[in-house]
């Protein structure tokens, strides 16, 4: 099963305004595909393919997780990952409350590394919102446009209480996410 470690974004109204930004990105022309709404997820740690067996190894370690109490989380600012040049993700990023993710985060990365599982990358937390295949050129300039209008831009303030291990599994409709377990922080 392929899992990954998330907050996920449940709150509707943030869910909404999302949505209005990705009406936005997907009227570009070129080819882009727009993240469900119901699938928006800042991933703490991708884990990959794991076997059944390891679930619950990865379960128990989770449980451990005792450092990071609830906290406030707004979603805030929009980019591209890599680069305006070649952008891939449309992401919204985060504002007040950010520094509590990448602790938990960190803290995630912490108890599952001893199993093998780690991230080369560090952890910026960003909500996935498009991906992008191509984009006319004159797509791009709108991009960059749409990136300086929102950079600074709040969509909403979520409580966050839990994280979730989560299995993805792939279709040719898109990804089906589902919570194996949800995780109380304190």
């Amino acid at each position: 099963m392929r899992l990954f470690v998330a907050v996920f974004v449940t709150e509707t109204i943030i869910r909404e305004k999302i949505m209005s930004l990705q009406k936005e990105v997907g009227s570009l022309p070129g080819k882009l595909k727009l993240v469900e709404p119901n699938n928006l997820h800042y991933t703490l740690l991708f884990l990959g393919e794991v076997s059944e067996t390891r679930v619950e190894i990865i379960k128990t370690e989770l449980k451990k997780l005792k450092q990071v109490s609830s906290f406030d989380l707004e979603l805030k600012g929009a980019g591209v990952f890599p680069n305006l040049k070649r952008p891939r993700v449309f992401w919204v990023s985060a504002g007040k409350g950010s520094e509590k993710l990448t602790e938990l985060a960190k803290q995630v990365r912490s108890l599952l590394s001893p199993l093998g599982y780690k991230d080369s990358k560090s952890f910026t937390p960003h909500l996935t919102i498009s991906r992008i295949k191509w984009l006319e050129p004159m797509a791009k300039q709108k991009l960059n446009s749409m990136i300086r209008v929102y950079e600074n831009t709040s969509f909403g303030i979520q409580h966050i209480n839990s994280f979730s291990l989560v299995e993805s599994t792939l279709t040719s409709q898109g990804p089906i996410y589902e919570s194996i377990e949800d995780f109380p922080l304190r």
